[in-house]
């Protein structure tokens, strides 16, 4: 089973508030990348609507395996993912005011 299919189960069994997928994207403004020179790593930058940036990387152990496409997805992933935990804090930080 994939992460996005234990995170859909898990999602249609809450009972109570959650972040939602489309509050996340909703805040994002864009993304840029950079590929590390000589090298197999892509760093993401996501900047939120509000100016944060969150900053995430993926990397191969050798970088002839290097797929631009493949990391430019799975580190804007792993970033998006960061989002989400910020968004959940500030959620319960504003439930503990």
């Amino acid at each position: 089973m994939s992460t996005a299919q234990i995170r859909e189960e898990a999602r249609a069994s809450c009972k109570y508030p959650y972040i939602k997928p489309e509050v996340v994207d909703a805040m994002i403004d864009h993304a840029d990348y950079w590929h590390v020179p000589n090298s197999g790593t892509m760093v993401c930058c996501i900047t939120l609507k509000n100016g944060f940036t969150v900053v995430e990387h993926a990397a191969c152990v050798d970088k002839r395996n290097f797929n631009e496409e493949i990391a430019k997805r799975l580190s804007y992933s792993k970033a998006r993912d960061l989002v989400f935990h910020y968004l959940a804090f500030a959620y319960l930080d504003e439930r503990q005011s």
